[in-house]
């Protein structure tokens, strides 16, 4: 008895992809495999509004107030550091390759890139333009400063990435209310869990072994443990127009910001005016926002 025949199968047609415009494809890191949406984020040579397209030496193009808030928080841990002796290691925006083979490192393209992050003494940061999770393990304390492209992907995303990676403690801030959103933490066993901020105005954090609070004005501040004082190390841009500091990160801060507003081009004719320049008369972080947004073509 013959066996039936075998149905027939419709060929499974490959849904093409629509060509990419031409100056996409200019772009010298266009990825022919990338699956760009320029309808929803915006791509240039230097720098995206995709919070999912990372690749080397594209920044995120966050707001003025993200910027802003980072730079506070990132003083203030700094200076936490310095009262406590304490050794950890903090990094700004220092992208993490090789991440746990998950579907949400595989959407990043195995690669994320934390606003602000606490590492072990032990992980080596000078002078590192990315780190490896597979070799350098994870940073303990995660900070992200929410933005319009990165708000989707920091609650939903980052807390499983985060907590698959080995983070102790995430944290995630909203610059322009100065307010936090969510903090996760890992108690002892078990996956991180997100923590009830309800009516809550400071937070004991376990990593940092130490109280935490958001502050208008001052962002993220720690408390001295010894003397129960705020710590704080330079007060903000919103209220004094300035950034105080040593001259790296005084100038450190001006290019920053001037990467987040304007063109590689006016970041480069910056330097060299600050290099020409004395320290005392170099422009106010407020000043050279308003230089980039009222004339683009970077003239005082």
């Amino acid at each position: 008895m013959s066996s039936p025949a075998s149905p027939l199968v419709a060929p499974q047609v490959q849904e093409s992809r629509p060509e990419p415009p031409a100056w996409l494809q200019e772009l010298r890191h266009y990825d022919p495999d990338y699956p760009y949406n320029t309808d929803r984020y915006e791509y240039t040579d230097w720098s995206t509004t995709d919070p999912y397209y990372i690749e080397e030496d594209v920044r995120l193009s966050p707001g003025f107030d993200h910027s802003e808030f980072l730079r506070l928080a990132e003083g203030n841990l700094r200076r936490w550091r310095e009262i406590g002796h304490q050794t950890w290691g903090i990094s700004r925006e220092l992208p993490i390759w090789d991440l746990p083979d998950t579907p949400l490192a595989r959407r990043s393209r195995r690669r994320v890139e934390p606003d602000l992050a606490l590492w072990p003494p032990d992980v080596v940061l000078k002078g590192r333009k990315s780190l490896s999770w597979l070799q350098d393990g994870s940073p303990v304390f995660v900070l992200e400063v929410l933005s319009d492209s990165t708000r989707t992907k920091d609650h939903r995303d980052n807390p499983q990435l985060y907590d698959a990676m080995g983070v102790k403690e995430y944290w995630i801030c909203d610059p322009e209310t100065m307010r936090w959103v969510a903090v996760y933490q890992w108690e002892g066993e078990g996956p991180l869990t997100q923590v009830d901020l309800d009516g809550k105005t400071s937070l004991y954090s376990p990593v940092l072994q130490t109280t935490l609070r958001v502050h208008a004005e001052k962002g993220l501040q720690c408390q001295d443990p010894d003397t129960n004082q705020w710590i704080e190390l330079i007060t903000s841009v919103r209220q004094e127009g300035r950034v105080e500091g040593r001259v790296e990160e005084r100038m450190n801060s001006l290019l920053d910001l001037a990467r987040t507003l304007t063109d590689e081009t006016q970041v480069t004719t910056l330097e060299e005016e600050l290099a020409h320049t004395p320290f005392d008369q170099w422009p106010t972080v407020s000043a050279l926002y308003w230089r980039y947004t009222q004339n683009p073509d970077g003239t005082p």
